[in-house]
């Protein structure tokens, strides 16, 4: 290996190392935040913090918080939605399938004609919906991460906590 190959791997490898540094060092603070956040909110809730803009920003970020959280859930929905139009679909080119072979003892020239082309049509639907179906996952799994949705599913269970203690 050259001098300029070893130089240029070894600025690859400071590069690798400094994006997992990068991403590490995110997530621990992401993580501290929340934790910040919900101290606060369980100050909030026990009347014990009364700075009206710093009440304003944690309610405000409550708020972004729990929309992440909805979009998180309504991306989740839409995925289990696509899993079961996958199988419903699945189910149909295996109906169709099954319709094909009883036709070859029947002899039926009209489900001779059309189902083929049926099956052809509804099996490439299927193949699209598989491949939304993986693009979506993807997608849903970046956002989830880039938001850290299970920190904020956590942070949502001890601020409802908190409210369900203050209400009694």
């Amino acid at each position: 290996m050259g001098n300029a190959e070893h130089e240029t791997s070894s600025l690859m490898k400071q590069d690798a190392l400094r994006r997992r540094l990068t991403i590490s060092l995110t997530e621990t603070l992401m993580g501290i935040q929340i934790q910040l956040h919900a101290i606060m909110i369980a100050l909030i809730s026990q009347n014990l913090w009364q700075h009206n803009c710093f009440n304003q920003y944690y309610l405000n970020t409550i708020k972004k918080n729990m929309d992440k959280l909805k979009k998180f859930e309504l991306m989740e929905k839409i995925t289990n939605e696509l899993e079961d139009l996958k199988n419903s679909q699945t189910a149909i080119v295996q109906k169709i399938g099954k319709i094909e072979i009883d036709n070859f003892d029947l002899g039926n020239k009209t489900l001779e004609r059309i189902l083929p082309e049926m099956h052809q049509n509804v099996a490439d639907n299927l193949d699209k919906i598989a491949e939304i179906l993986i693009s979506f996952e993807e997608s849903k799994d970046v956002y989830g991460k880039k938001n850290n949705i299970e920190a904020l599913k956590e942070q949502e269970t001890i601020r409802e906590a908190m409210e369900g203690g203050t209400k009694n």
